[in-house]
Order: C-alpha cells, then structure tokens, then sequence
C-alpha cells in the first residue's frame, strides 16, 4: 500500500510488503484464517527459514502471536496504523522511546483513511492488537 503525502520522506507513508512477508508482524489482509481444527482465529504466525552465518546453517524463527482477549493478530489496518506511527517517529528522527501522536485524527489522516466513528473504533482495536 502506498499513501502518497507530500514528496519529502517524513511526510510520505508506505508498507513495504516484501519486508512483512520476510518478516511478519501480523495479517497483511483485514481477515485472519481459520484454524480448522478449532474453529477460531489463529492466533500466532510461525516463519522458519535456514541461513548461512560464517558457513554454518543457522535455524532463524520469527514468531508472532495475538492474545484473542485483545483481538488476535494484527490486520492489515492494524499495519497501516503502525505506519503511520513510525511516520510520527521520523518527523522526530527517531529520537526516544516515546512517540507523540498528536491524536487519532492526525494518525489517521496520515494513514490515508476516514476520519469517521468507525475508523475511530477501528483505530482503538488495531492498538489493542499490537499492544
């Protein structure tokens, strides 16, 4: 996804999906599969892959995993608000352990969406999720 600001780097927003397939961090769709088995949600993503590091074969695992009391894995909206998080980071070159969100509504404008009661929802669940 790709939501065009202004020209200059602190001001545009994209995800790259690539980074998020290689490195997963939640569901790049808004549904989140089904475990047959159990009929609810999944709640965790596995990705193992083998590596090289000085010629040895090294097991590298990334593992992701969402509380259903909190809603689950993060979506894809839930994606797009953490992009717009890291945007507001770099408008302050990423300095400190805190960042300013000077509210929902900018967030949300920042991440190219409405600005309506049920963005607003959707914004308080996605932040839950990746809490």
């Amino acid at each position: 996804m790709t939501v065009p600001m202004e020209h200059d780097l602190h001001n545009s927003m994209h995800r790259e999906e690539m980074n998020l397939i290689e490195h997963p961090i939640g569901i790049v769709s808004d549904r989140v599969p089904i475990d047959p088995l159990t009929g609810k949600e999944f709640t965790e993503i596995r990705f193992e892959q083998q590596i090289s590091d000085n010629g040895n074969r090294v097991t590298k695992e990334w593992v992701v995993s969402g509380e259903l009391g909190r809603g689950g894995l993060p979506r894809g909206f839930d994606l797009d608000v953490l992009t717009a998080i890291m945007v507001e980071w770099s408008r302050n070159n990423f300095e400190g352990h805190l960042v300013s969100l000077k509210s929902v509504y900018s967030i949300l404008k920042t991440a190219g969406r409405n600005t309506n009661k049920q963005e607003y929802d959707r914004f308080e669940e996605a932040m839950n999720r990746l809490y």
